[in-house]
């Protein structure tokens, strides 16, 4: 399970993206992963969840100073995303018209089709004036539901 969030505080400049750090699976093993709390430990390694702890691995990445991702997925697929997005972040400036391209091209929604990417990016209105965007790239295996 991933926890993801960005919250732009109405009077503040710049939104804050957080996410956690534990990788789980279906064939997780019952190996002791260091948590915040027994209690949180305790119940990742219960019976009843499906998936279990893993590893412990970064979801957020800074790609360069207007431009930044959250992942929640499949390890492998997100790796091979992640090798995709910062080639094609270092010739296309983020843009909504660039990103929009991306997330909508069916080739790069083929790269993650189990998982979810989550795009900030900031770009320049005029000389005074920031804008942040957001923008998703869906795999095509999740459902509306998931979305």
């Amino acid at each position: 399970m991933t926890l993801i969030a960005c919250v732009i505080p109405k009077n503040a400049k710049y939104p804050i993206l957080i996410g956690d750090v534990l990788l789980s699976a279906e064939v997780g093993s019952s190996a002791s992963i260091t948590t915040h709390s027994q209690d949180i430990l305790e119940m990742l390694l219960s019976k009843d969840q499906s998936f279990k702890p893993v590893d412990l691995s970064q979801k957020i990445y800074i790609i360069n100073k207007n431009l930044c991702v959250a992942v929640a997925g499949y390890a492998s697929e997100l790796k091979s995303f992640l090798q995709d997005f910062r080639i094609y972040a270092s010739y296309s400036p983020p843009t909504n018209e660039n990103i929009s391209k991306y997330v909508n091209d069916p080739e790069r929604q083929a790269l993650v089709p189990n998982s979810v990417v989550m795009i900030l990016y900031s770009h320049n209105i005029n000389d005074r004036t920031i804008r942040f965007s957001l923008d998703f790239l869906y795999g095509d295996k999740i459902s509306p539901n998931e979305r």
